[in-house]
């Protein structure tokens, strides 16, 4: 058999065609050459080799259709995998951002009340800080030995505006024979951040805080005496759920000069016997909810206000153009859970009892309600560790639990040792059993804290030996 040396082509197929149309090179002098068995080829084995290309240019054709259709499909996937991924990213910081602006807007709800005098009760420090605004809660620490409070409290409004004013007007004023020290909790460095950018925002809008309004003027006369400063976009003051008013509210300007001059005119005006108090917002319509790129249009200008009371008593809320309410909705949820235990009341009361089984059933009802709402922590810390930051700390960290109405440090002597104890009373007993199985046998600060439901009975006589 012959052999001739050929140079390489660009591709089988050139090869084919060679041999199929008999046309062979003369020479090797190509880059690269490979030794073929050279035999002249029949009719039919061209004809086979033209079929065979055939077939495989079909076979080819159709890979590259099949692999063309399932790369577009496989980066479709992909882009809609990452558009998942995104998106569940998205929910997760805005969830993270979500509660980060809550804790803030709770922090800026909260201030401390120091150098209190010791003859002055509770109602009289709640009666001198009322006038700023709504008050949630007010926390004294008192001294199981005197029975006596140890001069200082935690005071948390409703709406930051009120805890502002009470700073900026309360600091250093003579109540009961002392100058009294009004300033900031200590967890107010750690939400900076987002109470800065809660303030960034708010600048955005031209709105400013109004309270101490009696509630017999009416609404009317108060919107004249802000129209006087420019044109107001919109004006809310807080419902009673009785067509009147609770003597707060918000005001929106057009402009900012005017909000500004609002400040600077009305605060501590006199309107019909009244003096008003008038600060610049320190945060946004809707306060709470998380900016996003595709919601910041529509959101400026609209915020949460009270709307008429529902069945019960219990205010509803809808979304309208003006001021800012949306912290009401957890003063709407208290309302509504008293309401409930109103309602529960009256029906015991009036069941009619008959039968074993109801008389069983009356006992159960009667043994639920006399549960306890108090949880009592121990060995949580030692003497030195208390100081005036504790029960705000407490309480906020209680919180997740549920509605917490006070908290109380008692210290006393255990076996020749002394010990702090603190009670955290909630406004349920359900919200108490679930801190104390949150809590129980956490450690804090080396030591393990122990968690126990305290007798109902004895905390309302202020027995806090057991």
């Amino acid at each position: 058999m012959d052999y001739d040396v050929r140079p390489v082509k660009r591709s089988v197929w050139d090869e084919v065609d060679d041999l199929e149309n008999g046309d062979l090179p003369e020479d090797g002098a190509s880059a690269g050459v490979c030794l073929l068995p050279y035999t002249e080829l029949s009719m039919v084995q061209k004809a086979n080799i033209r079929q065979a290309k055939k077939f495989c240019d079909a076979l080819t054709s159709q890979w590259r259709e099949r692999t063309g259709v399932s790369r577009q499909q496989e980066v479709l996937q992909q882009q809609q995998q990452q558009q998942q991924q995104q998106a569940q990213m998205a929910q997760v910081m805005q969830a993270h951002e979500g509660a980060q602006r809550q804790k803030a807007f709770a922090v800026m709800c909260r201030i401390y009340v120091g150098s209190i005098s010791f003859e002055m009760h509770e109602g009289q420090v709640k009666e001198a800080f009322s006038p700023f605004g709504p008050i949630k809660s007010l926390d004294m620490s008192w001294d199981s030995i005197t029975m006596k409070h140890k001069g200082f409290c935690f005071i948390e409004y409703f709406v930051p505006e009120a805890a502002q004013l009470a700073l900026d007007q309360m600091h250093g004023v003579l109540l009961g024979g002392r100058n009294i020290k009004v300033g900031r909790p200590s967890s107010v460095p750690a939400a900076a951040p987002i109470i800065s950018r809660l303030n960034q925002e708010a600048a955005q809008h031209h709105r400013v805080y109004v309270c101490s309004i009696s509630p017999s003027i009416h609404e009317s006369i108060v919107r004249r005496e802000f129209e006087s400063c420019g044109p107001i976009r919109t004006f809310q003051l807080a419902p009673d759920g009785r067509q009147g008013h609770r003597g707060f509210g918000y005001v929106e300007y057009t402009a900012a000069n005017s909000a500004m001059s609002a400040v600077q005119r009305l605060n501590l005006a006199q309107v019909q016997g009244s003096y008003m108090r008038v600060c610049k917002a320190v945060t946004p319509p809707f306060a709470l909810q998380v900016p996003t790129s595709t919601a910041t249009g529509t959101t400026g200008g609209m915020t949460q206000t009270m709307g008429q009371a529902a069945p019960g008593g219990a205010p509803t809320v809808s979304a309208q153009p003006g001021g800012n309410f949306l912290s009401k909705l957890q003063a709407a949820n208290a309302i509504a859970v008293n309401h409930a235990q109103e309602q529960s009341i009256h029906h015991e009361e009036a069941m009619h009892i008959s039968g074993g089984s109801a008389r069983l059933m009356l006992m159960q009802k009667l043994q639920r309600s006399n549960e306890s709402s108090v949880v009592v922590l121990r060995n949580m810390v030692g003497p030195k560790d208390v100081d005036e930051d504790l029960p705000g700390e407490v309480k906020d960290e209680c919180m997740r639990f549920g509605t917490v109405q006070q908290v109380i440090l008692h210290e006393q002597v255990e076996y020749g040792e002394t010990v702090i104890k603190i009670f955290v009373q909630f406004m349920l007993a359900h919200e108490a059993q679930k801190a104390m199985r949150g809590l129980h046998g956490r450690f804090f600060a080396g030591k393990t804290v122990k968690a126990e439901i305290y007798d109902r009975g004895k905390f309302e006589k202020n027995d806090l030996s057991a």
